[in-house]
């Protein structure tokens, strides 16, 4: 084994964090009025998880292409446009969650009207978007929920303390209120990471 071996295999390598579930969605902008909005989706009632609920398009990514690519992807077939209409601006902050999903965050621009979108049905219920400005002067409401180990029962105490005491850790979740609708858990959290990013950059 020498450098130039260890160059060729990490050249090719993508990175992986053993034990999570890798997922990538994208923030899609979109004019409305000569303004920035944020693009969201209403999830379809036929789905069998978090049916109803507000998120970005995305989904869980595939053996074989990148990250970026399973954004597009999810987002093309969602709102059933084609990927090379989707303009890439960058990639934000990833989101790491208590139960094991890892999710990569891109942001893209969608040039269409929101009349003109016509989601997929066994998808998406509804969409509907949120001024760029509104997120940049609203209030997010954060609960702190505690985050505990629960060991199974033979778990070998008897190597390290029989009366070990576990660390108890804490994780927000956050809400973003917007006329009927109530944008919380991940997708407030991507949401409100993108907000900080975009304050950080314009100050």
């Amino acid at each position: 084994m020498d450098r130039k071996q260890l160059k060729e295999w990490f050249s090719e390598y993508q990175f992986k964090q053993d034990g999570f579930k890798h997922y990538a969605v994208m923030i899609p902008l979109i004019q409305v009025d000569d303004e920035v909005h944020l693009l969201y989706e209403v999830r379809s009632h036929l789905l069998r998880n978090q049916p109803g609920e507000i998120c970005f398009p995305g989904g869980r990514h595939e053996i074989g292409e990148s990250y970026l690519m399973t954004a597009l992807r999810e987002t093309s077939e969602e709102l059933d446009i084609p990927m090379e209409n989707i303009e890439i601006l960058g990639q934000l902050d990833d989101v790491i969650t208590p139960f094991n999903m890892y999710i990569h965050v891109f942001l893209g621009f969608i040039p269409y009207d929101l009349e003109e979108l016509v989601p997929s049905e066994d998808e998406v219920k509804a969409l509907f978007t949120v001024p760029l400005d509104f997120l940049m002067d609203c209030e997010v409401e954060l609960y702190q929920s505690k985050a505990n180990i629960m060991p199974p029962e033979n778990f070998p105490y008897e190597k390290i303390h029989p009366n070990y005491e576990w660390k108890v850790g804490k994780y927000a979740i956050p809400f973003i209120t917007y006329e009927d609708y109530e944008i919380w858990g991940i997708t407030a959290k991507i949401t409100s990471n993108f907000i900080d990013t975009l304050k950080d950059l314009s100050s």
